[in-house]
């Protein structure tokens, strides 16, 4: 059994986004689940549905408006294959390695960098930029 992230269930969002790495959830401008606020959609719909997160949903990926980023379907998509934990634990360990959540000039990062879910899942798991 994997070991247990400390915390993971407040580090990670029912969207699959990392609040303890989210700019907007540091500064206090986060309203969705880094700041446990009911406007966000996805959280209000993960609680309607007693769900933790969307990595737990039949009918991910839904037309959430979020789910169009890549990004945020590669980042359920691992929470569901390896388990949030496991999720928790690559974002550290890519963080401790240099690779970027988000750079300084934004809310865009190094995942951001790629098109296919497929990339930002192998550079979730690997740590490989290539």
């Amino acid at each position: 059994m994997p070991e247990k992230v400390a915390g993971v269930r407040d580090d990670i969002g029912c969207c699959g986004l990392a609040c303890s790495q989210c700019r907007e959830s540091l500064s206090g401008q986060c309203r969705g689940c880094g700041q446990k606020k009911a406007e966000c959609s996805i959280r209000k719909c993960c609680q309607a549905s007693a769900l933790p997160g969307c990595w737990d949903c039949g009918k991910f990926p839904c037309a959430e408006g979020m789910f169009s980023n890549p990004r945020v379907r590669a980042f359920v998509q691992c929470a569901k294959e390896d388990g949030v934990e496991k999720l928790a634990e690559y974002l550290r360990r890519n963080r401790e390695n240099g690779i970027a959540y988000h750079k300084d000039e934004g809310l865009k990062g190094d995942y951001d960098g790629f098109a296919r879910e497929a990339d930002i899942l192998r550079l979730l798991r690997t740590g490989a930029v290539e």
